[in-house]
């Protein structure tokens, strides 16, 4: 009898390598499985014939496979090294039964941070801790709103790496980014998100200073009014800073346009409008009506040698900059951050 066992269970194992498994992991086969808390194998309750001693209701295994064997199968269960069950059943199928264990994944990577330059994005994290299994490495993703990531990462980098530059962005563009970690299994087991950061594809950096007629653009030097030698003015009796605007909007990407009869500025950026009028002290903000200096209305555009001069300060930051000066260099710095 003992013969007959071992050539039944070497045939199966034989079988079940030469030929596809005709139950496979269908949810066909998962669902039959589960509609019923008692399976066909286990109907008896006879030792050592192949129908399980145990009593299924109370057993918290689930079926990874079904392989269709053609003939019953009378053996005893038998357990692998990676404590899958096997088990034969009197209905002509051979079971392969996995415990419901919990598998923790990695934590999810922190401190996300994106840097841009003009033609790529870099991004830095801190690594995640390993869960059940070793981490293998990181997926990153991209997408064109919060929340909008692709389900598929636009790269993915081994176990050791925490940065990734991304090259493959547009100027003009904004990006969001997130990063999960994943295990070494197949199919792996991956992390929650890292948070998610916002960055456009190319920060742009202006910098001028008063009496220069050039200014510098993400490093690159170039004259203000070209051919022209106009600099940026502080009028002392308002402390304030007056520029031909023309440059810096262009350098922005954005337009400007001159309406002679009504001596009007008008600028365009990325949906926001300012409307200004020579020796007006209130400037119009897609639609809205604003002081230029709500603490000194005697600041306004003003023509200085046949040239347009603005405000830096309210233009700059009314069309989503950032300004700073430093008065050790008298330097002027306006960033953009897409």
């Amino acid at each position: 009898m003992k013969k007959i066992i071992i050539v039944v269970i070497a045939v199966t194992l034989l079988l079940m390598m030469a030929t596809p498994f005709q139950g496979g992991f269908s949810k066909e086969n998962i669902a039959q499985a589960n509609s019923s808390p008692i399976w066909p194998m286990f109907h008896y309750n006879t030792q050592h014939t192949g129908r399980c001693p145990y009593d299924t209701s109370k057993n918290n295994g689930t079926l990874k496979w079904k392989y269709k064997t053609g003939d019953s199968i009378n053996s005893s269960p038998a357990i692998a090294s990676d404590g899958i069950i096997y088990v034969g059943s009197y209905d002509n199928y051979l079971y392969a039964i996995g415990n419901q264990s919990t598998t923790t994944p990695p934590s999810s990577p922190q401190n996300l941070q994106a840097n841009a330059s003009t033609s790529s994005v870099t991004l830095n994290w801190s690594p995640s801790t390993q869960g059940t299994y070793p981490i293998a490495g990181y997926a990153i993703y991209r997408g064109p709103d919060s929340g909008k990531e692709s389900d598929t990462p636009i790269a993915t980098v081994d176990a050791n790496t925490t940065t990734y530059t991304d090259k493959n962005i547009k100027s003009n563009k904004t990006y969001y980014y997130m990063v999960k970690a994943y295990d070494n299994q197949n199919p792996p087991n991956y992390s929650a998100s890292s948070n998610e950061v916002k960055i456009g594809a190319q920060t742009i950096v202006i910098t001028l200073q008063p009496d220069n007629p050039m200014m510098t653009v993400n490093g690159a030097q170039k004259e203000i009014d070209q051919g022209r030698g106009t600099k940026p003015v502080i009028i002392k009796e308002w402390g304030r800073t007056v520029v031909p605007i023309r440059a810096i909007v262009e350098a922005l990407r954005g337009t400007i346009g001159w309406d002679g009869t009504e001596r009007k500025v008008t600028i365009n950026f990325k949906g926001t409008t300012i409307e200004l009028w020579i020796d007006g002290p209130q400037a119009e903000v897609n639609g809205v009506m604003k002081w230029i200096d709500p603490k000194n209305h005697n600041v306004k555009p003003i023509i200085v040698n046949d040239r347009t001069m603005l405000p830096l300060r309210f233009v700059a930051e009314s069309l989503g900059c950032t300004v700073d000066w430093d008065s050790d260099t008298r330097t002027i710095t306006i960033t953009y951050n897409g």
